[in-house]
Order: C-alpha cells, then structure tokens, then sequence
C-alpha cells in the first residue's frame, strides 16, 4: 500500500512566503525542515547497528551532499527551493557516513540492515505534520518580527 499525504494550507504558505524578506523566507523554511526532519533522524540513530557508533553520530540533517552524492540521491524535502538531506555525513570534519550503504543494503558478505529507509517511512508523516506546525509557527514569528522592525524604522 502507497502512503498517502494530504498536504493543506500550502497557497496561503506560499503567500506568506512571499510577503517576507528572502533571507527571512529562507530561515524559516530551514527552520522548518530543521525542526520536521528530526524524528528521521532519530529513529535512524536508533536503528542503526553499532560497532563503533560512528555511523551512528554521523546521521543528521544537512542542505548540501558531496560532489559524489549528489549524483545519486535526490531531495527528501523540497520547499521554496530549500532541499534538506537525512542521512549520514561529516561528523567532526571527517566523513564517516561511507559505508552506511553498505549497511543499510548489504554486501555478498553481509545482510542489510535498512535503518534509513525503515526511519523515513515510519515518521513520513510525522514531518508532513511538523512540517506545517512549524512553517507556521515560523511564519508568525518572522512576521511579528518584521513589524517590529517597521515600526523602528518608522520612529
């Protein structure tokens, strides 16, 4: 059975978006994927077979892959033109996540163990669901905020 996602609201999001300065937009979308993704990511962490744990710590969420990766993987989430990546990656400005294909598909000596894929579907809708209480709690603060700064400038 496919999962099926409802997502309402997303014209009047968009307007709201668009009211706002670009940089300001663009923090509160990453505010938002930031704030939605993270279930992903812990269910992941908690999946994940540990040796060593540092596949473990390397799973988070990130705004670019690697020359490499980018070829193979496509966007988890896309807003606004903001794409947000759940996965493993650079963990103390070393990239540890190389062999967390291997894990979560298998090798000819290995079973897999899937923890990306089983962390994604499992919290799927937990981030569409996040994903809009926080682009909205977002957009009311940002927009609180620039109404603030409007009434300085007009003093």
């Amino acid at each position: 059975m496919k999962p099926s996602l409802k997502f309402e609201g997303a014209k009047e999001l968009q307007a709201g978006l668009m009211e706002l300065e670009g940089v300001t937009a663009l923090r509160v979308v990453r505010s938002a994927l930031t704030e939605s993704l993270k279930p992903v990511a812990e269910s992941a962490r908690g999946r994940v077979p540990v040796r060593e744990g540092r596949l473990q710590r390397s799973i988070g969420i990130g705004w670019r892959l690697m020359r490499r990766q980018k070829s193979l993987n496509q966007p988890i989430v896309s807003a606004s033109g903001v794409e947000a990546y759940v996965g493993a990656g650079l963990v103390g400005g070393k990239f540890d996540g190389r062999a967390a294909h291997l894990v979560e598909f298998g090798t000819v000596h290995s079973a897999p163990h899937p923890f990306m894929r089983p962390a994604w579907i499992s919290n799927l809708q937990a981030v569409f669901n996040g994903l809009s209480q926080s682009m909205g709690r977002n957009l009311a603060r940002a927009a609180r905020a620039c109404a603030r700064k409007a009434l300085k400038v007009k003093r």
